[in-house]
């Protein structure tokens, strides 16, 4: 249904709620894995360390991934913040997995250590993590 000028505003109305629920979660996810992390993830962005930028890049590239197949494979608003959520927590768990399985190397220590190739490794894995998720919303 077209409203005024003929532009549909109950869509604009959903468009605008799920941009600012997708802004939300994405910022929420840098906060937690922030908290989560050994790494401090904000503090180590603003000292300018571009292996830790990478990696944040790599989480907000992969939560905006899960989000959009979530929000295009959901029921509804809800469905999509859950399957949102869930992607996020698997993200995580691709990270400390990955630290667990580099014994011989700390995963947060390189990344401390401004390691730019642990960095795009990270953004690389955080984004493959996206993708396998998003698929399995599909």
């Amino acid at each position: 249904m077209e409203g005024l000028l003929g532009i549909p505003w109950a869509a604009v109305g959903w468009t605008a709620l799920f941009a600012f629920t997708g802004l939300v979660l994405m910022l929420l996810a840098v906060v937690v894995f922030d908290l989560l992390s050994p790494v401090h993830v904000l503090r180590d962005v603003q000292a300018g360390n571009t292996a830790v930028g990478w990696v944040v890049a790599g989480l907000l590239i992969s939560t905006g991934i899960v989000m959009h197949s979530a929000m295009a494979a959901n029921a509804g608003w809800l469905q999509a913040v859950v399957y949102s959520a869930l992607g996020i927590v698997l993200e995580y768990a691709g990270f400390f997995l990955w630290e667990l399985a580099t014994p011989r190397w700390s995963l947060h220590r390189a990344l401390q250590e401004n390691n730019t190739t642990v960095g795009i490794i990270t953004c690389g894995l955080f984004i493959a993590i996206g993708l396998v998720v998003a698929g399995a919303f599909s």
